[in-house]
């Protein structure tokens, strides 16, 4: 319970991190589904461009959810998914983040490392357009836990959110 109550906060944390863009006016509920599609491409082209930097040697096996939810966040919505990183056996989450840190693949984004109550490393990603991933270890350091954080959208009063995207 105690580590779940923890990704959760983390979760919280990064999506507040993230914040939200004011574009003006909300967008409306039908062009809604397009501009959801649109942030989730985008992140998971991100979550895929992070799996690319990590040496294959580091790496037993990376997979990224087809679909997530919206949660909320300070003026709207935004997209969040989530992926799995399954680190080869003797290798470390030190070195995967140790790998994301010294890519240059990610100019415009600040990379944050710290530990979270357990002591366990976490790499944050916050992107220029406001969007923000967070890497977190798990099951002692076997796997990393990839959740990815759109920009943040307003929708028009009458849109409501549901479901997967």
């Amino acid at each position: 319970m105690k580590r779940s109550w923890s990704a959760l906060v983390a979760i919280a944390v990064v999506a507040a991190l993230a914040g939200c863009s004011d574009d003006g006016e909300p967008t409306p509920s039908e062009s809604a589904p397009q501009q959801i599609a649109q942030e989730k491409h985008r992140m998971r082209s991100v979550v895929a461009d992070i799996y690319a930097e990590i040496p294959r040697s580091l790496i037993a096996s990376a997979e990224q959810g087809s679909t997530g939810s919206l949660i909320s966040c300070r003026r709207g919505d935004q997209w969040a998914g989530h992926g799995e990183l399954v680190l080869a056996e003797g290798q470390s989450v030190s070195q995967v983040f140790a790998a994301l840190r010294a890519s240059d693949a990610f100019d415009g984004w600040d990379l944050e490392t710290d530990v979270d109550g357990w002591e366990e490393p976490r790499l944050t990603l916050v992107g220029d357009q406001e969007s923000a991933v967070l890497l977190s270890s798990r099951d002692g350091g076997a796997s990393i836990q990839v959740n990815s954080f759109s920009q943040c959208m307003t929708f028009a009063d009458d849109f409501i959110p549901g479901g997967s995207y």
